[in-house]
């Protein structure tokens, strides 16, 4: 699924941003909807079971998170990038239809999902 996700990312930006780099466009965008989701896992976590973290904690996790986000993708997705473009090239046009359909359908559920929780961070 993240291979695809990066994938159609990839695309996406090549479309928009014809003169930089969507490789790492792409790796940068797949890291950060990764984290936007974990951060509405770690506030529904937060919500159920109401545990106390100091904050220097907090600040700590979020960064140890984000080093293997970003350490598993580089590895999963930016360094097989080639790979990838060409087993998903290699797709029926269906199979990629519901590919792209399915990252859409990701990307607004998880801005929905942060939004959702942001109002909730607000009342």
């Amino acid at each position: 699924m993240i291979k695809e996700a990066y994938y159609w990312m990839y695309k996406g930006l090549q479309k928009i941003r014809k003169d930089e780099n969507p490789a790492v466009d792409a790796f940068l965008g797949i890291v950060f909807f990764q984290n936007l989701n974990l951060i509405v896992l770690g506030r529904i976590l937060f919500c159920i079971f109401h545990f106390r973290i100091a904050k220097d904690l907090v600040l700590m996790w979020t960064i140890l998170g984000a080093i293997i986000i970003i350490s598993l993708n580089y590895f999963i997705t930016y360094h097989r990038r080639k790979d990838i473009f060409q087993i998903v090239e290699q797709y029926s046009k269906d199979r990629r239809r519901k590919g792209k359909f399915f990252f859409i359908l990701y990307i607004i559920a998880s801005l929905v999902a942060f939004y959702s929780v942001t109002l909730g961070l607000i009342k």
